[in-house]
């Protein structure tokens, strides 16, 4: 994002000072037009829509898309778009639009949606203000006062959302803070300082919010009054237990003094309950990792991926690859996906064994589960992006299509939604 002149940044800052803070329901200003349908590009796509500006990762719940114009420079945007206007979020489906609605700036962070509602941040480039917003059919429901940091949604419970702060995801701890709101009224029930919130990553396990730090620390919250329950300066992985009787773990990685350690900890006091020393060198370097119920998946960036027993940490199998490895690993069904530089394996979770590989130009952005399907992005060059769907069976191509602009992309269930920073919103299902 590039920075604004001082000039803009103040009027754009004396701009939201001037708006009414507080949580109270807000009328529909009502001055937003809904997105246009247009002619899909392909017979993958069931519906294809155009917003006035760059759009934010949209959000899915059941069958219905939501998604809101983004806060952005970028050199794909519309040229109609006007960084200083409203926002405009809108609920899709493949049949076309239930209802949209004004907000009173772009969205600066991916949405979240639940119960037909819609949750986000929101505010203009270039002002340091940031609002979390609740937006239902026509209205923004309400919206809480102003923080002057980036502000992304961590996780939900039935009662609250929980926010968090970011800047750089430098600093592992201090420096930003992590709320919990009234998902009714939008009140903030309390605030605890913590670390870099910056990948919006976080998950509510019984009264505990556990949340991934700057990419390097893990912190945990006691979600009735915000009480640091615990924190580590190690990578968090995922959540596993074990088996259907065993507690929940918080699997978490750590450069020691010689070697890389992942570890399993109690969730709620952060006490280790087993540890895993890697045998690697000094140039090992953990590129992600998740969990299912029973296994801690970890892969690092020169190509090793390694399963841990999530009740004891005990070595469940390992793989070498010659292709470099560089993001985190995804559970598919009875499959673990792992995404080499130009090529995606599909591992026997039981075993680690190969059960078949899908190669193509580009190289590979972000894949996702999809039921009986893999949903795989690539970055085919400079201008390009590519989305393909995988039969999860055997990696079988069943559809695919390019977009000309920088793509943000959800999969929920069955539907695939796609918006890109030119303005296009497609659904595939």
């Amino acid at each position: 994002m590039t920075t604004p002149s001082t000039t803009r940044r103040g009027f754009l800052a004396t701009a939201l000072a001037a708006t009414s803070a507080g949580c109270a329901a807000l009328p529909f200003v009502g001055g937003v037009s809904p997105p246009e349908r247009v002619e899909p590009q392909t017979d993958a796509v069931t519906a294809r829509y155009r917003f006035d500006g760059p759009l934010e990762r949209p959000a899915v719940d059941g069958e219905t898309v939501y998604a809101a114009t983004a806060s952005r420079d970028d050199s794909f945007l519309p040229p109609t778009f006007d960084p200083t206007s409203p926002g405009l979020v809108a609920a899709l489906t493949s049949d076309g639009v239930e209802w949209h609605a004004e907000t009173f700036a772009p969205a600066t962070n991916r949405l979240r949606a639940s119960d037909g509602q819609v949750y986000g941040p929101f505010g203009h480039a270039g002002a340091s203000e940031r609002r979390l917003l609740r937006v239902g059919p026509d209205r923004t429901v309400w919206r809480t006062d102003a923080v002057d940091k980036s502000l992304a949604v961590l996780g939900f419970d039935r009662e609250t959302v929980y926010t968090g702060t970011y800047n750089d995801a430098v600093a592992p701890f201090g420096g930003e803070t992590v709320s919990a709101v009234d998902r009714t009224d939008g009140t903030t029930r309390w605030t605890a300082e913590s670390g870099d919130t910056w990948n919006g990553l976080g998950v509510v396990i019984g009264g505990t919010l556990v949340v991934a730090v700057g990419g390097v620390a893990t912190m945990a919250f006691a979600t009735e009054d915000g009480t640091e329950r615990w924190s580590v300066e190690e990578r968090y992985l995922g959540v596993g237990t074990g088996s259907s009787t065993d507690a929940p773990v918080v699997a978490t990685v750590a450069r020691g003094s010689d070697t890389p350690t992942v570890r399993g900890r109690n969730v709620d006091t952060g006490d280790e309950r087993w540890h895993h020393v890697l045998d690697a060198d000094d140039n090992f370097v953990v590129a992600g990792g998740t969990t299912d119920r029973s296994t801690v998946y970890v892969t690092e960036f020169d190509g090793f991926v390694l399963a841990l027993d999530a009740a004891d940490g005990s070595v469940r199998w390992s793989r070498q690859f010659e292709d470099a490895t560089r993001s985190e690993p995804v559970v598919a069904g009875d499959s673990l996906l792992v995404a080499g530089e130009g090529t995606l394996y599909a591992l026997d979770r039981a075993t680690g064994e190969t059960r078949w590989t899908a190669s193509g130009s580009g190289g590979i952005d972000r894949v996702h589960s999809q039921g009986d399907r893999v949903v795989v992005g690539t970055r085919l060059d400079e201008h390009r992006w590519r989305i393909r769907s995988l039969s999860l069976a055997d990696g079988a191509e069943r559809w695919t299509f390019t977009e000309e602009a920088r793509q943000v992309w959800t999969t929920v269930g069955d539907v695939v939604a796609v918006g890109t920073s030119a303005g296009f919103l497609s659904v595939v299902e």
